[in-house]
């Protein structure tokens, strides 16, 4: 839905041309962008009263709200999953990763959480159940990823090994993904313009990853004295997350740091509080034990009192155990 559609006399239901120009200008190409990044950002990128972008943000609105219904036909879409690399992990989720929701994993350090997010890299390219234009696999055009690294922790030499290890072409699988190092909380921020640029213009992408949500915002507000201010950041980074993973209809994993709380006060000692909470649609807590458990936290498919789910990390990733056979599952 390309930004041109709100252009018309400057009525009710339209924009001036001159008002469409200076979205443009401002790195605004589509309506999905302008509900996104809200009116707050509008105003100041625009230089309009809010009254003004409020107006605009809701034209948006209504036209993509119109769109979607002519397109669905008054059907209940589908939900769309991709495969995390270990089918216990899929079940124990519903399917898999949620295409359209926000999906947290909060654990300490080494409990398998960056394992995971360079594992659905790759799977995310070629899970079947995904539907896209571009989806050809044997043409090598297979669905994109952005992956946010905030603590310099993706290694294209891992994408290699875990495609190579599936059976994949290792030198395709690692350009569909758009790496994206972020060093402050600011650019954090400031790249949520630059992805919904990328949604515009790669249709096929399917999953955003942010690998960690939360670290540069612990740095750069320590202590209880800047915690509000913290907050109420956050929350804006990730309800427009949200937005973006809804509104764009793409995955959006963010992985989650745990704070240090003497054991036994919470079970759910993530960094960041109820926010998380509150603009996660899944949520998981993984511990590593030779083992990596997963345990529900908040999952509109289950119950938080479901046995944990068990996988391990291989060449291949994420990976299945089969207890029984005591061999991976291939």
């Amino acid at each position: 839905n390309p930004i041109e559609t709100l252009e018309g006399d400057d009525d009710s239901t339209s924009i001036s041309l001159q008002l469409v120009k200076r979205l443009k200008d401002a790195r605004y190409h589509s309506l999905e962008s302008v509900v996104v990044l809200g009116a707050q950002q509008i105003s100041n990128d625009i230089r309009v009263g809010l009254d003004s972008s409020q107006r605009i943000c809701g034209l948006a609105s209504m036209k993509l709200i119109d769109s979607a219904r002519t397109k669905s036909a008054n059907q209940i879409p589908p939900i769309f999953h991709i495969e995390t690399g270990s089918k216990t992990l899929d079940h124990y989720l519903g399917g898999g990763i949620e295409v359209g929701a926000v999906t947290e994993f909060f654990g300490k350090s080494a409990s398998g959480k960056t394992q995971l997010c360079h594992t659905i890299s790759v799977t995310s390219q070629v899970s079947p159940r995904l539907v896209y234009s571009l989806r050809n696999i044997d043409d090598g055009k297979c669905s994109k990823v952005i992956y946010i690294d905030t603590e310099g922790a993706f290694y294209p030499h891992r994408i290699y090994q875990i495609a190579r290890a599936r059976g994949l072409k290792s030198e395709n699988i690692v350009e569909n993904i758009i790496p994206i190092n972020c060093y402050s909380v600011l650019e954090q921020e400031q790249y949520l313009k630059y992805i919904c640029e990328l949604l515009y213009t790669y249709r096929s992408i399917s999953l955003i990853i942010v690998d960690s949500i939360i670290s540069h915002f612990r740095t750069e507000y320590p202590g209880r004295s800047v915690l509000p201010e913290r907050q109420q950041r956050l929350n804006k980074y990730l309800s427009t997350l949200s937005r973006i993973a809804r509104i764009y209809k793409v995955a959006v994993v963010i992985t989650n740091q745990m704070q240090s709380i003497p054991s036994g006060y919470n079970e759910d000692n993530s960094s960041g509080g109820n926010i998380l909470s509150h603009n996660s649609t899944h949520r998981l807590r993984l511990n590593k034990s030779g083992f990596v458990y997963a345990t529900i936290i908040k999952s509109p498919y289950h119950a938080s009192n479901v046995p944990d789910a068990k996988f391990i990390i291989t060449n291949k990733g994420i990976d299945d155990l089969d207890l029984e056979l005591g061999h991976i599952v291939r």
